[in-house]
């Protein structure tokens, strides 16, 4: 089950940036995953109620806030490769 768990995981890296984060999320598997990004809260609570979360070609992705203090998205990378999304203030999807 661990090995099962470790291969499912994909590594996101949380970077500020002024008034926005990025979000790193790298797939070292050999296939393609679409898999949930968890983010804490904590990590949005300057942009007050209203942000929004965007791919890499600036598409808003819809995002879930969870009762224990998690940003919830959907995340879509190619094997071997990485992608960048971006939280910024503004209306969410």
């Amino acid at each position: 089950m661990n090995r099962f768990f470790e291969i499912l995981v994909m590594a996101a890296c949380v970077v500020s940036c002024g008034k926005s984060l990025e979000v790193k999320v790298s797939n070292h598997s050999l296939f393609d995953r679409t898999e949930v990004v968890e983010v804490e809260a904590s990590a949005v609570e300057s942009f007050g109620g209203g942000f929004a979360v965007k791919d890499a070609e600036g598409n808003a992705i819809p995002w879930q806030l969870t009762h224990d203090g998690k940003l919830l998205f959907l995340s879509c990378v190619k094997a071997g490769a990485s992608s960048i999304y971006k939280i910024t203030g503004g209306k969410p999807a």
